[in-house]
């Protein structure tokens, strides 16, 4: 009998172990779909250290950038040093050809409008256009544009000072 109680111990904290181990994956999986998730904005105090702990790399441009690549999305955050605070976040992916009912296809099932230009018939390849987001109002800019030879799209979000 007590060796039964052994076993059945010993079986239950496998299956803890299991599951614990199962809940540490789900949650690291769900942490990445998080920042990847279009058009979710954190809050502006996030501090670049925290950006680095993220496995965000600095890019080697004039303003302090971080990028990270998931899939095949790059999200860059850009901050200012001066009021300690992210700036800006863009989120750019690419596109298959332009097509502009694909386009308005993809905003639609984003929760998001068009503002400007209004009609889609007035947005051709490298035009910059805003958006704003139907469950929070916030607006982004985007645009289209062709990097090595792939349709790209660039969806930015700035902060407010």
């Amino acid at each position: 009998m007590g060796q039964e109680v052994d076993k059945n111990i010993e079986i239950m904290k496998l299956n803890n172990l299991l599951i614990m181990g199962a809940v540490a994956v789900f949650m690291s999986c769900g942490s990445e779909k998080l920042k990847l998730e279009l058009f979710r904005v954190e809050e502006a105090r996030i501090g670049y250290q925290y950006l680095l702990n993220q496995n965000f790399q600095k890019s080697e441009v004039d303003a302090m950038m971080f990028e990270k690549s998931f899939n095949d999305t790059l999200i860059y955050y850009e901050y200012t040093e001066d009021l300690k605070r992210l700036y800006s976040k863009t989120w750019r992916f690419p596109f298959e050809k332009f097509n502009k009912e694909e386009l308005e296809k993809f905003l639609k099932e984003n929760n998001v409008f068009l503002m400007v230009p209004d009609d889609f018939s007035l947005i051709d390849p490298n035009t910059i256009f805003c958006v704003m987001n139907y469950s929070n109002n916030l607006i982004y800019f985007c645009s289209t544009d062709v990097v090595d030879e792939k349709n790209m799209i660039n969806i930015v979000y700035y902060f407010p000072f």
